[in-house]
């Protein structure tokens, strides 16, 4: 994810928006990711963050970094795609995603203790992800 959004930069039509909101696509989520992966949950995930251990600590913060920022760069995104030549629609894709990240990004905090806290989490990795496919759909053609 990381090197796509930097690479992607360069094979989209020239715009500020959509450079600074693939960057920290980029950054935000494709960092975010390697360091989740690299450093797991304590068991049960431990949200309540009861002596967390390094690697917890390191998850969640990494984790939040990326569930707060990512959703305004896909909106920042999307409203770039909205002057991009023949999307197909992609571009209301783009937006409809961003709007399905932004609700569930704030579900998923404002219910951290919920027992759907991981089809939520999972619909919210899903429009990030779908975001990506689109843009890569876009670039191909």
């Amino acid at each position: 994810m990381l090197m796509f959004a930097f690479l992607a930069v360069k094979h989209l039509p020239e715009s500020k928006a959509a450079s600074v909101a693939l960057k920290g696509f980029g950054l935000f989520y494709g960092g975010g990711t390697i360091l989740t992966g690299i450093f797991p949950c304590d068991a049960g995930c431990n949200k309540e963050m009861i002596n967390p251990s390094v690697a917890q600590f390191i998850h969640s913060t990494s984790g939040l970094f990326s569930y707060v920022t990512v959703p305004v760069f896909v909106i920042m995104l999307g409203f770039a795609a909205l002057k991009w030549k023949d999307t197909g629609g992609k571009e209301k894709i783009i937006l409809l995603c961003a709007f399905v990240s932004l609700v569930f990004a704030v579900l998923f905090f404002s219910l951290l203790s919920s027992p759907y806290g991981g089809l939520i989490q999972r619909i919210l990795e899903g429009s990030i992800l779908l975001t990506i496919l689109v843009t890569a759909l876009y670039i191909k053609k």
